[in-house]
């Protein structure tokens, strides 16, 4: 009883800190990511084994094949299964480490029920074998040291574990974890089974311990700072590698009270340990010392066994040498001599249990033994194969017919040898005494066979020919049925022709051809020409902030194109190469400059280049007067030498005459020498402000000293100026021309000397000086030279690139942002320009934002006219919200790769656009790493049918890419260049250009001590005449971060190959390496800084040759002297703060008032957001709050250092909008406390209201008024007096000070704007147009102060208004996600990264880094991080880019769009090219190794075809049919479109909906039954598209408690589920199919008992024969044999299944086959949800989505919608075989898009409030007319020339003729009511989506269509509550 008793305590113990645990965690928000793409790239993250253990030998691991270990104990598939999970890690690119916790070991049993309690021990031997197998593969030489094991994870070692490898995460099951039931009684009683001292099994709170147990664990983790990834959600989708990713929530609320719990956490239940034995002596045993590791366990357990097993030496006798040879055979037998039926017997069933259940003991105390383990692993390792069940139980089972002998003389003579050599190492043992019962069993036995398997030879396929595909497909011969499906009612309706009027002029529309024979009304063609007459006008005020600087825009060069012979002159040689530059470069020079090659220079252009010669020489006469007079006028004048070196600055830059600009910098010299000698060096401590100006000296210096204006005067005052500063005079560049003795035009300051100078001296050599202070100045040139075809002296990479586009090559440039690679774009389509009229080019951006940028920058850049082609322009935008110019007649499209994909595989461009393409450029090429678009990106590049230029700045492994695009290119035939080889496809150029233009430097901000915190009185001004870089080291706030700080004690790691040092970072770490240096690691003398590195000045590229070497002895010390390494790091790092101090900052955010009105945290009025994202319900974190209202406090130190302008990135939309609003409010409040206490405010006010009045009565005399307004305020005459004499004794200009004052403007110290930048009347139409958008007033007066925000739920307009005013200088501060990191020209002074975030991943952290320090902006860049903790921002620093990884591109749908391509253009050219280009791949994605996969990818490809073809979308010769064009215009949805296609072919949804357009019966409402009908719709609809599955731990019936929400999605209708099974059974039967069918055609060399991660093979080496006693299953082909050994056959039960446990060699996706899981799946039911209430805030509290995320959601969702609508519209009025214009087939929009960019478009250009509609236009008869205002226009209806719109883009009155009851089939109005159905509801979640995200005014459009809506369907409905929306 008081064992009882205490059971009761502990489980109660355990229930109360579960409930803790739990409540906390269920909680916690997750992202679904992958790991790979998206979160952690190529950094090291941790594996939790136990727990990976837990998982792998769990059903959900293998999809249904589960690892036998009740009957079977199948050690070797366990095994398998464990790698199977790390091999796929591994070969998607992710680098981890597994860890293992003794005090975990009981974790490794799964929680599903087990079929017998005392099988426990099964699970846990097979945790230690492969526990023992992993540490045995990891200490050798193959595989790096990647497993490690610890006691318990709460003990110091493994946190210095974690300090020394800094995981970026760590990865453990969570168990699912869901919330006990608090009422559930304890299961604890006398009853029941008991604790198994013998196999450790625990009473049934097991389960709650683990769970607990688990929990602590993850809670530890967070504790520490780290995110959790989860094993038990992982899912490998195609390349990827998708799980919920849980950051660390509300710790510091937590830490106390978990911290005092998680001592209370008792440990699981272990069995109690055994005395020691004598095992490890017996190791060195004779018989002993031969054997495997698994062997000499068995011998070792037996023994033990028949030692201690008093009750049970029965057994031991009577099993024990059947067990020996049940372990020769293990290893005698291949895997598929072992692939044996399951036995039971009915009689000796418990004898068998009960002997493995003593000898698993006995195995785990000797796998528990480390001794005995750690010599056993010196042995070869066979840990994960020295039990199988299986073999044990059919050995027994032929034991009950026949003796053992009888048994071993049917073995093979190797088994028999090795069963002796097993019994006499047995008997030596255990000194002769261990039993030998070699007679025959008294047992009854049962064999149970598997269910029949397909037969590889008798597996029919529907017929099919094509003549494309014929050549590819041929060698896959298989038998075909007689038969084919036939089609359902509901796919013959699609056929009929009885329809109405109006579809009748659309099916002959549709048979003319595509858009060009497409006429739109005259309503929708007047309002699409206003829409881009406007948005023309706006991208040209875009362009001039691209092309110069403030608003000064370039003047477009004119292109000629040059005629047919020139053309051919200047083709480039197909073998051109950089040696053969000068040919280039003089054909290229005519080709830009004289189209004519050869002709004559004309008279008149003789005479201009003569006048220009003129001008330039009166010019230089009269250069030295103008210098002269400057100096006197201007420079002399000046008050101070800051003042002076400031005007000599901008005359410098102005000036073209060299003499005059040398002696301005010589005069500069002397002004910084004087500022040098007067402010610094009187003082006692030389401040690093004086070094700054001394370096500006240098860095002029130098470029005197190279000047063809050096004279010898000159040269004689900087040498003195040298001499004074300690340094040894600069040297004439060898072979100059003599020095002149020309004497000054103005005489310089004297030059100080004697004792005078050596007060002046530096301190150092030149040298040190240079190296530490003048990185930012030093001459940049990487082998520069002219070249003509460019206007800039390109570097040699760039003079590659310029080869290898004349030499009509494609191109694969990686160089740093800030590098220069812009030209290389611009270049390109210059030359299509010039070639001819006719020639494409096309743009690929991965965002619309930098589809803007290239349009706008094409338009400042080129102009040309098409006096032949009508309507024919230089560029176009097609984007699918909205198209400029016509995308196919335009030179240059710039888009986006979605619809660059459907137009390549648009039937009606295969003869006319698609020949024409001659160039595509790729720009951020490594977005096809993304998980969302990859796939896209990657299928543009197999199919390009041209040359390709591919640009980025960020990519991981750019080998193996450059290779994999040769492959892409290496088929293409290519009619380019007429000389050129065409055979040989297009050579692919590589250019790696690895060193950024500007360095970067990386501070991070901490704020300052509580003590020395003032109050914010306003912005401190920087100095005026501030000199050098923006100095952010002055500052307490800012601590500088040293890169090699960053580096840790994770060797795997390394040095990153972009981890860039500064000249002054090699000094530091030259000086600290030199200082740490060992005899036994030295430092190399030659490292040393002197001649030998550099020259007398030194150049960045000197300084690069030096880094690599230092780096090469760091990486060396990383490895072999550690101590030197981390002694190096520590120095570096100096006074570096620690962790908490960063997370904790000054502590300001508590004590400073933030200007909220006096209301603490919790009372603060929540902020108005954007429209877009009017969201609510997610709070913000303590550190989130910290950082947020300490960032004015960080702008205002960069903003009195000149470290403006800045980026501050946060990626969460909200958290921007937050910031933003938060950062206005303060300076709102700020300034108003202000204005309220300062006199001086106060007196400039009464001012201003005096010189109103004076105006006012002026104008009154004057006669320009006639009324007299009454003067605000109330002073009275006095006062107007005493202003008035105050105002007269300041004179003009006060009054004119007065006149521009604005006391409604931002007071300038409140303010981050750069007034001087743009007028106060341009700024005014700007803002003007924001506020008809509807932008908020918050965001507006935000803009007004200088800071604005940026991301993508922002409308178009403010985007791009604050993409301008940033440009312009205005704009001082933007707050951005990653909308501005990719390409988007907006550079800056400063990058900021704000808060913490998921999503700041190493590749994004590049990118936004990079906008930092832009070539030519700045010479140097800041980068600040702010409220990170110092672990995570080293961790960025040091991070290494992810090496990008494919797709499987030959996706089902993609096939279908390939046969249509093919139907459609009757077999064009271009479109067989395609097909061509898709089906001679030999490596089936970017990423699989090297093997050729052609023939795995043309049998996918044929049973792609077969499904298809049973899914009838296709006939036997390839034509689409029924709902092809339904299902491949969802091709973004795949696999969902195949479902939705089976749906609506079995006619689902046409039950649903039925019952529309049904004549009234009585009590029937039309309106409820259209809203249930859209439900109906709707839940069919979530479980189809825009799955979000919850975590098996999400506490979902918490969450839906006191709710809006229903949360759960509801269970799909019994019929649509009973169709989507069926389905789901079709699909596996073709793909098993193809996996079978393929497996038996390729058994040779397919490694099919090699394991996947450690490439280690079990089983026999040679085929022995197999013993007649054992009777193994029907041989098995696709089945992997390790799953085999299990039971498992080649009959698969899922897709899932089918996709996991198939061979390794045959590489199938399951994630790419058409398959949706229909049973078993918790679903969010945030779309339901969505359309029961609309609101979103409910979406965030009760749904758990991301705040940041809803709007994306949403509107994918809408766009599918748009998509099924106006497909439906097209399959009704033109049918399945009707062409389909190019609108049609384009991404279908959502309601999101149209908000964002349409009517907010319109909106915009409302100037007078109202557009008049022309009086020249003409109405058709019976067409209203187009609507007046804008007010009235509907989104679909503005400015855009997509056709596919949220409402289609039919007419206004064929609708109703479609919807009609005309005359025909009852299946053909049956197809016409879905068309209805899905109308409805489109339009029911359009209006809420409207309601909740759109403008103010359409918003209450929709508010009062769903008002209507509600009170027609309940009449008593009179009242309207009107809830507060947040709009902009």
């Amino acid at each position: 009883m008081a064992s009882t008793a205490s059971q009761v305590e502990d489980g109660s113990a355990i229930r109360n800190v579960l409930q803790q645990f739990t409540s906390w965690y269920s909680n916690i928000p997750s992202i679904r990511m992958d790991i790979h793409g998206d979160f952690a790239g190529s950094e090291l993250f941790l594996v939790e084994g136990d727990t990976l253990v837990r998982h792998a030998l769990t059903s959900t691991a293998t999809e249904g094949a589960a690892v036998d270990m009740e009957d079977g104990w199948q050690i070797l598939h366990a095994v398998a299964t464990v790698e199977s999970f790390l091999a796929n890690l591994k070969k998607r690119g992710c680098r981890f480490e597994v860890v293992f916790f003794d005090s975990h070991k009981q974790l490794s049993v799964p929680s599903q029920p087990i079929s017998n309690s005392r099988n426990r021990y099964k699970y846990l031997v097979a945790r230690e074998s492969i526990l023992q197998h992993l540490l045995s593969n990891s200490e050798s030489k193959h595989l790096e040291k990647a497993v490690y094991t610890f006691d318990n994870p709460t003990d110091g070692e493994f946190d210095k574990f974690l300090d020394r490898q800094r995981p970026y995460f760590i990865m453990c099951h969570d168990h699912g974890v869901s919330p006990p039931p608090v009422s559930a009684p304890l299961a604890i009683d006398g009853a029941g089974p008991k604790p198994d001292q013998v196999n450790g099994a625990t009473p049934e709170t097991s389960e709650d311990a683990e769970k607990t147990v688990i929990l602590s664990f993850i809670w530890h983790v967070m504790d520490l700072g780290y995110t959790v990834g989860l094993t038990n959600e992982v899912e490998f989708l195609d390349s990827k590698v998708f799980t919920h990713i849980v950051a660390p929530w509300e710790i510091e609320q937590n830490r106390p009270l978990f911290r005092n719990i998680t001592s209370s956490i008792p440990a699981l239940a272990e069995p109690r340990p055994r005395a020691s034995s004598d095992s490890k002596s017996l190791l060195t045993a004779e018989s002993i010392k031969g054997l495997t590791a698994g062997e000499a366990l068995t011998i070792l357990g037996l023994r033990n066994l028949w030692l201690s097993a008093d009750g049970h030496k029965d057994i031991v006798a009577k099993f024990g040498v059947r067990y020996l040879l049940h372990t020769a055979l293990l290893t005698d037998l291949s895997l598929a001599q072992r692939h044996l039926p399951s036995i039971s017997f009915p009689e000796g069933e418990t004898e068998i249990a009960e002997f493995l259940q003593v000898l698993g003991g006995e195995f785990l105390e000797l796998l528990r033994d480390k001794e005995i383990t750690s010599e056993l692993r010196k042995r070869k390792s066979d840990f994960g194969d020295f039990i199988d069940g299986r073999l044990f139980r059919n050995v027994v089972a032929s034991s009950a017919s026949v003796s053992l002998l009888e048994l071993l003389e049917q073995c093979s003579e190797q088994s028999r040898e090795h069963y002796k050599a097993l019994r006499s190492a047995v008997l030596d043992v255990t000194a002769q005494q261990f039993p030998l019962l070699e007679d025959k069993l008294d047992l009854q036995v049962i064999f149970f066979d598997l269910p029949p398997q397909p037969k590889p030879d008798n597996l029919p396929v529907l017929p099919f020919s094509n003549p494309a595909f014929e050549q590819y497909i041929k060698n896959v011969n298989l038998p075909t049925e007689s038969t084919s499906p036939s089609q359902t009612r509901y796919e013959k309706a699609l056929y009929e022709t009885s329809i109405s009027g109006a579809a009748m002029r659309k099916l002959k529309r549709g048979k003319m051809g595509p858009t060009e024979n497409y006429r739109p009304s005259e309503k929708k063609k007047w309002w699409q020409l206003r829409g881009e007459q406007i948005y023309q006008a706006d991208m040209l005020k875009y362009a001039l902030s691209l092309s110069g600087t403030g608003g000064v825009g370039l003047a477009p060069e004119r292109i000629i194109t040059a005629s047919p012979s020139d053309r051919k002159k200047i083709e480039p040689a197909p073998t051109q190469s950089a040696s053969d530059k000068k040919e280039v470069t003089g054909k290229n020079k005519n080709l830009k400059t004289n189209p004519k090659a050869g002709a004559k220079i004309s008279k008149a252009a003789e005479i201009k280049a003569a006048n220009a010669a003129l001008m330039a020489a009166k010019a230089g006469k009269k250069a030295p007067d103008v210098w002269k007079q400057f100096y006197t006028a201007e420079v002399a004048s000046c008050k101070t030498d800051r003042a002076r070196v400031m005007v000599l600055t901008n005359f410098i830059q102005k000036s073209a005459d060299e003499n005059s600009t040398v002696e301005a910098r010589l005069f500069k010299c002397s002004y910084l020498f004087n500022i040098w000698r007067d402010e610094y060096c009187s003082a006692a401590e030389r401040a690093k402000e004086g070094y700054e100006i001394v370096a500006l000296l240098f860095s002029e210096a130098t470029k005197i000293a190279t000047s063809s204006g050096l004279t010898k005067q000159i040269k004689e005052h900087i040498d003195g100026l040298f001499v004074a500063l300690g340094f040894s005079p600069l040297s004439v560049p060898e072979g100059a021309p003599a020095l002149s003795s020309k004497p000054l035009t103005v005489t310089p300051p004297p030059v100080p000397t004697g004792t005078a100078a050596s007060k002046t001296k530096v301190g150092m050599s030149s040298l040190e000086f240079q190296l530490q202070f003048c990185g930012p100045y030093m001459d940049r040139n990487l082998d520069s030279s002219k070249d003509d075809r460019v206007r800039f002296s390109p570097d040699r990479w760039q003079v590659n690139v310029l080869d290898a586009l004349d030499a009509d090559k494609s191109v694969f440039v990686v160089a740093p942002t800030s590098a220069g690679k812009t030209f290389i774009a611009y270049y390109a389509m210059e030359k299509i320009l010039r070639h001819s009229d006719d020639d494409v080019l096309v743009y690929v951006a991965p965002t619309k934002a930098l589809v803007n940028q290239i349009a706008a920058e094409l338009q400042a850049r080129f102009v040309k006219e098409y006096p032949k082609q009508i309507g024919k322009t230089v560029w176009a935008i097609h984007t699918g919200d909205y198209s400029i110019n016509n995308p196919q007649k335009c030179q240059v499209l710039v888009t986006v790769p979605h619809i660059l994909q459907i137009m390549l595989l648009s039937p009606a461009h295969a003869t006319t656009w698609t020949p024409r393409v001659k160039r595509i450029i790729l720009d951020e090429v490594h977005c096809i790493g993304q998980s969302e678009d990859g796939a896209v990106w990657e299928q543009l590049l197999v199919l390009a049918p041209c040359p390709i230029i591919a640009l980025s700045a960020t990519v991981g492994n750019p080998g193996e890419f450059h290779q994999w695009l040769q492959l892409t290119q290496a088929g293409l035939q290519w009619k380019g260049s007429e000389n050129r080889d065409k055979s040989k496809g297009v050579e692919v150029v590589m250019i790696h250009h690895k060193h950024r233009y500007n360095n970067l430097r990386t501070f991070y901000y901490k704020g300052l001590p509580d003590q020395e915190q003032k109050p914010f009185e306003g912005l401190e001004q920087p100095k005026v005449y501030s000199l050098g870089l923006a100095d952010l080291e002055s500052s307490k706030s800012f601590k500088h971060l040293h890169p090699v700080v960053a580096l840790g004690d994770d060797s795997g790691s390394g040095v990153p190959e972009d981890l860039s040092l500064e000249s002054r970072d090699c000094y530091a770490l030259y000086k600290v390496m030199e200082k740490v240096q060992t005899k036994e690691h030295p430092l190399p003398a030659k490292l040393a800084p002197g001649k030998a590195w550099f020259p007398e000045v030194v150049r960045k590229a000197d300084v690069i040759v030096w880094e690599s070497e230092l780096k090469r002895v760091l990486k060396d010390w990383m490895v072999n002297a550690k101590p030197q390494f981390l002694e190096v790091v520590t120095l570096l790092r100096g006074e570096d703060a620690s962790p908490e101090k960063i997370e904790g900052q000054s502590g300001k955010a508590q004590k400073q008032e933030t200007g909220d009105g006096g209301k603490t945290e919790n009372e603060q009025e929540e902020p108005e957001e954007s429209n877009q994202l009017a969201l609510t319900g997610e709070q913000l974190s303590h550190t989130e709050e910290r950082a947020i209202n300490e960032t004015l406090d960080l702008l205002s130190k960069l903003h009195s250092m000149n470290a403006l302008p800045a980026l501050l990135f946060s990626y969460d939309r909200s958290m921007c909008d937050t910031l933003c609003l938060r950062l206005v409010k303060q300076l709102v409040e700020y300034e108003k406390r202000w204005r309220e206490n300062s006199m001086e405010w106060k007196k400039k006010v009464a001012e201003k209201e005096l010189y109103l009045k004076r105006k006012e009565e002026a104008d009154r005399k004057s006669g320009k008024v006639k009324k007299v307004v009454k003067k605000k305020g109330g002073d009275d005459e006095h006062d107007d007096m005493k202003e008035q004499k105050d105002m007269d004794s300041r004179g003009d200009d006060a009054s004119a000070a007065i006149a521009s004052f604005d006391p409604e403007a931002p007071s300038e110290q409140f303010s981050f704007a750069g007034r001087r930048n743009i007028s106060k009347e341009d700024l005014e139409v700007d803002l003007a147009k924001l506020k008809r958008a509807e932008v908020g007033g918050d965001f507006i007066e935000g803009l007004r102060r200088g800071v604005g925000v940026h991301h993508a739920g922002l409308s178009r307009p403010l985007r791009e208004c604050v993409e301008r005013l940033f440009r312009k200088g205005y704009l001082r501060v933007v707050i951005a996600t990653g909308t501005l990191s990719l390409g988007i020209n907006m550079p800056c002074a400063t990058v900021v990264f704000v808060t913490d975030n998921v999503h700041l991943t190493p590749l994004n952290f590049r990118q936004a880094a990079g906008r930092a320090g832009r070539r030519g902006f700045d010479l140097l860049g800041n980068v600040i991080f702010h409220g990170l903790p110092l672990e995570r921002i080293r961790r960025l620093i040091n991070s290494n880019l992810p090496s990008l990884m494919g797709h499987f591109p030959t996706s089902t749908t993609l096939i279908l769009r390939l046969l249509t391509l093919l139907h459609g253009s009757n077999n064009a050219p271009s479109a067989i090219s395609t097909v061509n280009s898709l089906l001679s791949q030999t490596r089936i994605s970017l990423g699989s190794s090297g093997t050729d996969f052609g023939d795995q990818v043309i049998h996918h490809i044929r049973f792609s075809i077969e499904y298809l073809r049973r899914m009838n979308l296709l006939s036997s010769t390839g034509e689409p049919t029924n709902f092809a064009a339904l299902t491949a215009h969802l091709y973004y949805t795949e696999p969902s479109n195949f479902l939705f296609n089976v749906l609506m072919r079995e006619g689902v949804f046409h039950s649903i909906c039925a019952p529309l357009s049904v004549p009234s019966k009585e009590n029937v409402d039309p309106e409820a039954l259209t809203l249930e009908v859209n439900r109906k719709l709707l839940i069919i609809l979530a479980h189809i598209f825009g799955r979000v599955p919850f975590r098996k731990s999400d506490n979902v019936e918490l969450w839906r408690a006191n709710s809006k929400s229903t949360v759960l999605l509801p269970d799909l209708p019994q019929d649509a589920a009973e169709v989507m099974r069926k389905h789901n059974q079709e699909s596996l039967k073709v793909f098993s199919k193809y996996v079978v069918t393929y497996a038996a055609r390729n058994k040779a060399g397919r490694g099919e008992d090699t394991l996947p991660y450690s490439e280690e093979a079990f089983g026999g080496k040679t085929e022995l024969p197999t013993p007649q006693f054992l009777k193994p299953l029907k041989p098995v082909y696709a089945r992997s044999p390790f799953v085999a050994l299990s039971g498992y056959s080649d009959a698969f039960t899922s897709i899932p299944e089918l996709g996991s446990t198939c061979r390794n060699d045959i590489l199938l996706e399951a994630s790419g086959l058409p398959y949706l899981a229909v049973d078993g799946v918790r679903l969010n039911a945030y779309i339901y949800d969505f359309l029961q209430h609309g609101n979103v805030s409910e979406l965030v509290v009760a749904n758990h989505l991301q705040k940041g995320e809803i709007w994306y959601m949403l509107n994918d969702f809408s766009i599918v919608l748009a998509t099924i609508v106006t497909t439906l519209k097209n399959l009704v009025s033109v049918g399945p075989e009707g062409e389909m214009r190019m609108g049609d087939i384009a991404v279908g929009r959502g309601v999101g898009e149209d908000i964002l960019e349409e009517v907010v478009a319109a909106a915009e250009t409302d100037v007078g409030g109202n557009v008049a509609t022309p009086s020249s236009t003409k109405l058709p008869i019976g067409r209203k007319k187009p609507k007046a205002s804008w007010d009235d226009v509907d989104a679909s209806d503005v400015g855009t020339s997509s056709n596919l719109g949220p409402d289609g883009d039919e007419e206004e009155d064929e609708g109703e003729e479609i919807f009609g009851d005309g005359e025909g089939d009852t299946d053909r109005q049956a197809l016409l009511k879905v068309l209805k159905g899905f109308v409805n509801l489109q339009q029911e979640f359009n209006d809420k989506f409207r309601a909740t995200f759109a403008t103010k005014k359409d918003a209450q459009r929709a508010r009062k269509k769903l008002l209507d809506a509600q009170k027609a369907a309940n009449p008593t409905l009179v009242k309207e509550k009107k809830p507060r929306l947040k709009l902009r």
